[in-house]
């Protein structure tokens, strides 16, 4: 019995060594992690964020320890479980650095990984998804609205199609100063139409796609950056209620999605219901309602009533 013991580890252990790339010291740390019962765990990257226009800040859910020759053209140091990076140069708030590096823990198990940074934002906006559309046409196509709540630099805002991590299509908001009161417009749309020109008060973005929202089931998500563990600034999860799979979600990859954004308490209720909206009656949050992130703040607005790069009409539709 021992041996057929002894024999089963040695066949697990052949297979956990081919399932993993690594190189020969990685995998003798493997052999001694797995007889010592220790961590075989590769540190997980969790947070990734500029804390200065040439300074990257990278978080691990354990102490790690970098790898100095696996990273070129930067400099790296290491507290904990966080990893600094000095970058080569300044990155502007609205574009990016693609970096690479190898890091290990305590154990010697290790992480290559390949992140994308993007720049510094010291002036960041605060804002709420505001108005939304998922039936556009051709003459109304689908659009997102946000409102800007505290004024700032919206370069880096991130809007999502899903949740971050897992989502459809996503939109990466330029280099712009705006005030409190200010809109953004997000069209969905391979081209920005010709009635999409900025304003003083109204920004207007083409999230360059041929794929509109979902019409009946889908969930809006904005952060504060696209890097990884970017803050959440507001959800909106929205469903018809007509389908009957996957909790009337239709889809398992939307059900994911919302149950992503529930566990992270993004979303704190039952969805939207978006069953009378049209690419004219838009879903708008109500005016002056406090960011509850309920499906309580929201109402689906009247005929013709849309009201993109301007205040939400108060009137609800009544069929």
């Amino acid at each position: 019995m021992k041996k057929k013991n002894i024999l089963y580890l040695w066949m697990m252990l052949v297979l956990l060594l081919f399932s993993v790339s690594c190189s020969a010291d990685k995998a003798a740390d493997i052999v001694v992690n797995f007889f010592e019962m220790k961590d075989c765990q590769a540190p997980a990257l969790i947070e990734v964020s500029c804390t200065s226009p040439t300074s990257v800040s990278l978080v691990f859910d354990e102490e790690v320890y970098p790898i100095e020759r696996s990273f070129s053209s930067v400099d790296v140091q290491t507290a904990g479980n966080v990893l600094d990076v000095e970058l080569p140069y300044a990155l502007p708030p609205d574009s990016y650095y693609d970096l690479r590096g190898r890091v290990k823990d305590v154990y010697g198990n290790t992480n290559l990984f390949s992140v994308r940074v993007w720049g510094f934002n010291a002036n960041p906006v605060e804002a709420v998804i505001n108005e939304f559309t998922t039936r556009g046409t051709d003459n109304q196509p689908d659009r997102t609205e946000i409102l800007i709540t505290e004024g700032g630099n919206i370069a880096g805002l991130t809007l999502y199609d899903g949740v971050p991590g897992d989502y459809r299509k996503s939109v990466v908001f330029p280099y712009a100063e705006l005030s409190a009161g200010d809109y953004v417009v997000v069209y969905w749309t391979e081209k920005l139409p010709s009635t999409g020109s900025s304003s003083d008060h109204v920004f207007f973005i083409c999230a360059e796609t041929d794929s509109s929202l979902s019409d009946d089931n889908g969930i809006l998500t904005l952060t504060s950056s696209p890097s990884i563990g970017g803050s959440v600034l507001d959800c909106a999860v929205y469903s018809s209620f007509t389908s009957s799979q996957y909790e009337g979600f239709g889809t398992k990859a939307v059900l994911a999605r919302v149950e992503k954004a529930k566990e992270n308490s993004w979303w704190l209720s039952t969805a939207i219901d978006s069953s009378k909206s049209t690419s004219t009656r838009s879903i708008c949050r109500f005016l002056d309602s406090s960011d509850s992130d309920t499906a309580s703040e929201w109402y689906v607005c009247e005929t013709r009533g849309q009201s993109f790069g301007g205040k939400n009409t108060s009137a609800p539709y009544a069929p």
